[in-house]
């Protein structure tokens, strides 16, 4: 009886991060950043991963916001932690150009191989020149140290 209680309001829940989500998505279209901030964290908070990643390039852009480029790396990473190709992308991004943390070649490697490998064509491609770029700069232990890593990286659920 607790399971089914349990799964009933997992269910409703998910529901309630989807509508918020879809809202945030509709209000992001027509430009109302206002609207679409206000539903994607509360999306965004609940684990939607899309969510995250619109938050991610509103803040990375200041759309609706001011430009915060911690902010962004938070709800990016948020959404690469989860398995999400283009804010994997983006963190290598902002790690190679030291927007929001530190600058960090051997993890924006790290990054860049895991949205290569995503179901992203467009995002897979742009990782894969990124990779060519990046691994340039690094020592072969660090490429052997971020290829390791690669293996082993489960997505967070």
């Amino acid at each position: 009886m607790r399971r089914a209680i349990f799964t009933i309001f997992a269910l409703l829940w998910s529901g309630a991060a989807l509508a918020d989500y879809a809202e945030g998505l509709r209000a992001y279209r027509i430009r109302d950043y206002p609207t679409a901030l206000k539903e994607f964290i509360v999306a965004g908070r609940n684990g939607n991963i899309e969510a995250q990643n619109y938050l991610g390039n509103m803040y990375v852009r200041g759309l609706g916001v001011n430009q915060n480029d911690q902010e962004a790396m938070r709800w990016f990473s948020a959404a690469a932690d989860a398995g999400h190709p283009a804010s994997q992308f983006n963190v290598g991004l902002m790690l190679l150009e030291g927007r929001g943390q530190r600058r960090d070649p051997e993890k924006a490697y790290f990054w860049f191989i895991l949205a290569s490998k995503g179901n992203a064509r467009d995002i897979a491609d742009l990782a894969t020149k990124n990779i060519d770029v990046v691994k340039k700069r690094l020592t072969p232990q660090q490429i052997e140290d971020a290829e390791a890593l690669v293996k082993i990286w489960r997505p967070r659920r």
